[in-house]
């Protein structure tokens, strides 16, 4: 790990994946997915109003190399195992992909921490030799890395204290268009305080990484696969009948106008394959 939109109301419903479980939009690119925005806050970093300024979530995207799956998934084990007996503070976890045209990865990641956090955790590494132990017993099995920091808008998810329950995650990124950064912030700001007043009864999360692609991520959690069916009522549906048809398809347009595409798919924690 320290290696290397649409014209008309029922379409615009449809798109906005805010708490809309397990609908699908576009092309289901899994990395290029992943690699955009990364996790949210999963289970086992649950999402306290208390976080502070400890908004950054930590992801490591690991390819593995064809054929090579078990010996790496061995390998890894004993990594963590090591870490745990150095003393890690970070209970990274791990999560694979289930859906989309590249199955041959897995994510790794941490919440959450503040900047002024990073450096000791980077020197109490290099002085537990993490690196050189994933160099000498795991990296022979990698394809390609990808290194990611996210931060997490706490102020705008409605994430569990308790979400040990949580097996699967729709993971959607939202491609958007250039200067759109305060539009974005009002919309969605609008649709979750909308989605609160109503008692929306499900869970979300947003993000955005640091630096990279011009993307923002949502995060749906999914006990397990019959919980992805979608809802009774659609996210649409609700919103209409709070605010009526005429709002409701005004606050979905100033949403989905923001972006160009998306991209969705689904991960399924691997608690073999976990620290915590």
């Amino acid at each position: 790990m320290e290696k290397r939109l649409d014209a008309d109301y029922a379409s615009r419903i449809t798109s906005f994946l805010l708490l809309a479980k397990g609908i699908t939009m576009t092309k289901r690119q899994a990395f290029a997915a992943l690699a955009a925005l990364g996790f949210a806050c999963f289970a086992g970093n649950a999402v306290a109003d208390n976080h502070g300024d400890a908004n950054l979530a930590d992801l490591w995207m690991v390819e593995v190399k064809d054929g090579m799956d078990e010996q790496f998934r061995n390998a890894f084990q004993k990594h963590i195992e090591f870490r745990k007996k150095k003393g890690d503070t970070r209970a990274y976890r791990t999560y694979a992909p289930v859906i989309g045209d590249d199955l041959s990865y897995y994510a790794i990641r941490y919440c959450c921490f503040a900047y002024a956090d990073i450096d000791a955790y980077n020197a109490w590494a290099a002085e537990a030799k993490t690196g050189d132990h994933w160099n000498d017993n795991v990296d022979q099995y990698v394809e390609s890395y990808q290194h990611r920091l996210q931060t997490i808008d706490f102020d705008n998810s409605n994430w569990p204290e308790e979400d040990d329950h949580f097996q699967l995650y729709g993971v959607t990124t939202y491609k958007h268009k250039m200067g759109r950064a305060m539009q974005i912030e009002a919309s969605k700001a609008a649709l979750v305080n909308a989605a609160r007043e109503g008692e929306w009864p499900h869970h979300w999360s947003f993000m955005r990484d640091v630096g990279g692609r011009n993307a923002v991520g949502l995060v749906i959690p999914h006990e397990n696969y019959a919980d992805m069916a979608p809802p009774e009522e659609s996210f649409g549906e609700f919103l209409t009948r709070h605010h009526g048809q005429e709002k409701a398809m005004e606050m979905l347009t100033d949403w989905t106008d923001n972006f160009v595409a998306t991209n969705y798919t689904v991960y399924r924690y691997m608690p073999d394959m976990s620290m915590d």
